[in-house]
């Protein structure tokens, strides 16, 4: 029922797909995508379910995300995005799972057939969600070798 995903990326478009996790074989089945698109960034569920945020995104600059699931609260504090240690607010539709399972797949710098323009030099999966303190220790450990 939690799960983070944090990476740092430097994207050279406002258009294209970061992670994709899915716990079915059949991507309509269920899953969590993480992309930009027209420059916004967005954290789907099922693909169609999803969050967003307004915050346009950097483009050639390296930038920290951290998206932060816990499937235990209500539906406006499930997802969490961390930008660079800051969090945004994010406006949602849908009504989000309570569960996240075990990935059968998982696809970093590509989403179907949306490639990344982006570096991204690692990713990092966790089963529970990460407190503030561990996000920022995340942060703080490899921000001298990005920015």
């Amino acid at each position: 029922s939690e799960l983070t995903i944090s990476f740092w990326i430097n994207t050279s478009s406002n258009t294209s797909g970061f992670v994709s996790y899915w716990w079915t074989e059949d991507p309509n089945g269920g899953g969590i995508e993480i992309e930009i698109y027209n420059g916004i960034v967005y954290i789907a569920f099922y693909s169609s379910i999803y969050f967003y945020t307004n915050q346009v995104v950097s483009i050639n600059d390296w930038c920290h995300y951290t998206i932060v699931y816990n499937g235990n609260v209500n539906d406006a504090d499930k997802v969490k995005l961390i930008i660079n240690n800051v969090e945004y607010n994010l406006s949602y539709a849908g009504i989000i799972p309570t569960t996240i399972q075990n990935a059968k797949s998982l696809k970093i710098g590509v989403i179907n057939d949306r490639y990344a323009s982006a570096s991204i030099p690692n990713t990092m999966i966790y089963n529970r969600a990460l407190t503030s303190d561990e996000i920022l220790q995340n942060y703080n450990a490899q921000k001298n070798r990005f920015i």
